[in-house]
């Protein structure tokens, strides 16, 4: 009976990784099949190949395995109770090559081993699957390659690589020899579990080179999905010198990276990862099977959307009939059988085990509750399920911090009206900024600015309308004066808290976005801050800057701030409000930033233009108050009279400014920042009821 239900077994297992049996040719390997040095094995699409006891493909010249889609080729174990050892690539020849596509590899002791010293010219993995090695030894092994550097590096490419339902490790030694070059993509590994061993190994193990790391090798869009040392779940573990391994993107479920390197053990080396994201949203087309719940008669299945059940088995695997259901990220099947499942394939692919039922007590009249761990009995008890819908905590945001700096140009906004109504003259403005990120959409800033703002500066940054006059507007007509009458250039300090929303999100882990290269995020923001300001006028100017002479006019006090009873002059701090718009191309944790604010502030005198008269209504008394002015002699010996740039205006009936609006400014910058925070993501209610149950 048990070689009957063997038999049946491998005819299943052949049928549903290759297809028609009858429609292919079948090789059986017995004993050594050795492909000489200069020769090559070649095998066509949907042939299957039959591994007696033991039996090994030992190669020392080519392999060209040319599976397809729809004919894959099939590398199996005649008896998984004393199953075949694999594929061997050995020897060195330069100029011959190992190509397998779309290869299944099942039962095997070791599905592809390099042994030590290998070397090719080239190796081309494309599209293959390796499960059901069950033997605790390295089912994929590429060891150390042979150095000769008469040749150039061996060029090896994995492309798709399906790693699951194994009791056995993957290992790359001596990544980073400068022998070979590795691109390594699409490598997905779920379902696999090792007896307990050390704590640091994990499925995939790669071990560092001692060469000085060859920044040519990849390593992109890995995925991994319960697969567990004992019962710690780690899918990628590093050994080797105290460097870094790079890793483009990563894919992942559960509730922390499977990752062990330099963060749980400093002696290892440090795996620097561009990209981390959920597998479920970032690989919706591969299948991954969350939780299997099982009561008498109904096996609920909670998964991504891609995976289709397709077969449940018993204990002496038969298949069981069953009906099926689907509500949105879950499958439940409903059989009647007295014989209940203990396993279920999924896609045709690979199985997960259904958890077996519980003893029934005859006596009691209690329904059977669903068979949970503690951790799920804490999901259900809290409000979270495996459904997608109810687990939208576990895709949150990390907070971090962001520090930058940032320069542009300043305008001035006030009485002062320029002809076509714009700032016409622009200084600079830098600062600093830190920012830290609240969630996906909010910010908060800290924000250190020094700008200066000016009207008819002949030393500005930017001056435009120079040799058109200025209009001032007093309330009951509209003056034309020479520019030289307002001219002002006030220096600003302010200290500023702010916040940001931002419309799309703002951090590195989106993924929402297709293009790792970068991505652009726009928000808008308002901020308070304090802010430091004192105006000045060059008196004298020529044209050599060293002579310009700047005189604070907030001790001049042009509105008879010096000597009008009840007057006194005004303060030099004042509270800035302030709106602006960000666009940000964000490009891993570098943020190139452009901006534009609109300040507004408490103060009518940043261009030393008040509610006063001009002069106090008293030019001679307001003469009085200055006499270091009134004859002024420069280091080279000119001599200034203070009426040029302060002429005699006579009384007025007007005021200098009738506006209630005080003054403000407007702002354009450019900047550049770096996310300095962790990328790994907080803990949500959910994880932290997982980590407390793993202690």
């Amino acid at each position: 009976m048990k070689q009957k239900i063997k038999f049946i077994l491998l005819f299943v297992t052949v049928l549903v990784f290759s297809g028609n049996l009858f429609a292919q040719d079948t090789i059986v390997i017995e004993k050594a099949r050795i492909i000489p040095k200069g020769q090559s094995f070649d095998v066509a699409p949907g042939t299957v190949l039959v591994l007696k006891p033991g039996a090994k493909i030992w190669v020392e010249g080519s392999l060209n395995f040319s599976g397809t889609a729809n004919q894959p080729i099939t590398v199996i174990s005649e008896n998984t109770n004393d199953p075949g050892a694999g594929i061997v690539i050995n020897g060195q020849s330069y100029q011959q090559q190992i190509n397998i596509s779309y290869t299944n590899f099942y039962s095997l002791i070791q599905a592809l081993r390099f042994d030590p010293f290998w070397a090719r010219k080239s190796i081309k993995l494309n599209q293959i699957k390796i499960s059901q090695s069950l033997y605790n030894e390295s089912s994929f092994y590429i060891s150390a390659p042979f150095k000769d550097h008469g040749f150039a590096p061996i060029q090896f490419s994995i492309t798709g690589l399906d790693y699951f339902n194994n009791n056995a490790s993957a290992f790359i030694e001596d990544y980073g020899n400068n022998a070979i070059q590795y691109k390594l993509s699409g490598l997905n590994f779920y379902e696999n579990k090792l007896e307990k061993s050390d704590e640091a190994f994990g499925i995939l193990n790669i071990e560092k080179s001692d060469d000085k790391l060859n920044q040519s090798n990849t390593i992109d869009k890995i995925a991994f999905h319960k697969n567990f040392i004992g019962d710690k779940e780690i899918g990628l573990s590093v050994s080797g010198n105290q460097d870094s391994i790079g890793v483009q993107s990563l894919y992942y479920s559960g509730s922390k990276l499977p990752i062990a390197d330099a963060k749980t053990d400093p002696r290892l080396p440090y795996v620097k990862i561009e990209s981390a994201s959920s597998l479920k949203e970032s690989l919706s087309d591969k299948c991954f099977v969350d939780n299997v719940i099982h009561t008498n008669g109904k096996v609920t299945v909670f998964s991504s959307s891609a995976c289709s059940v397709s077969a449940l088995l018993d204990s002496a695997e038969n298949k069981i009939p069953y009906t099926v259901s689907r509500n949105k990220d879950s499958i439940t099947l409903s059989y009647n059988s007295k014989n209940p499942p203990i396993k279920m394939w999924m896609n045709e692919l690979f199985w997960v085990p259904v958890p077996v039922l519980p003893k029934i007590d005859t006596l009691a009249s209690a329904p059977i509750k669903p068979i949970e761990t503690k951790v799920e009995e804490e999901k259900r008890a809290h409000g979270f399920w495996a459904d997608s819908s109810m687990l939208k905590d576990l895709d949150l945001f990390k907070p971090s911090f962001e520090i930058g700096m940032f320069t542009g140009v300043a305008g001035y906004v006030g009485d002062i009206k320029p002809k076509f109504g714009i700032p016409a003259c622009y200084e600079f403005s830098n600062g600093i900024n830190i920012q830290y990120h609240h969630n996906k959409h909010l910010s908060y800033q800290f924000i250190y600015n020094r700008a200066d703002i000016a009207s008819n500066d002949p030393t500005a940054l930017f001056l435009a309308y120079s040799s058109l006059p200025f209009y001032l507007d007093d309330g009951n007509t509209i003056s034309k004066m020479p520019s030289h009458r307002f001219n002002f250039r006030t220096k600003l300090m302010s200290f500023e808290l702010g916040t940001t929303y931002y419309f799309n999100r703002y951090d590195k882990n989106d993924k929402s976005v297709k293009n790792l290269k970068g991505r652009w995020v726009s928000g808008i923001g308002l901020g308070l801050g304090l802010l430091k300001y004192d105006p000045y006028r060059y008196a004298f100017y020529t044209k050599y800057a060293d002579q310009i002479q700047w005189i604070s006019l907030r001790e001049m006090g042009t509105e008879g701030q010096n000597f009008l009873p009840g007057k006194s002059r005004y303060g030099q701090y004042a509270i800035n409000f302030n709106l602006h718009y960000e666009l940000n191309f964000c490009y891993e944790r570098w943020k190139f930033k452009t901006e534009l604010r609109g300040v507004i502030t408490s103060t009518n005198y940043l261009d030393d233009i008040g509610e006063g008269y001009t002069y106090g209504n008293n030019y001679a008394k307001w003469l009085e108050t200055i006499p270091a002015w009134n004859n002024y002699t420069d280091q080279y010996g000119n001599t200034y009279v203070i009426g040029v740039p302060f002429p005699d205006t006579g009384k007025t009936i007007n005021k200098r400014s009738y506006s209630p609006i005080p003054d403000g400014y407007i702002q354009f910058h450019f900047g550049l920042s770096y996310d300095i925070g962790n990328p790994v993501k907080p803990q949500s209610k959910l994880q932290k009821f997982i980590n407390k149950y793993k202690k």
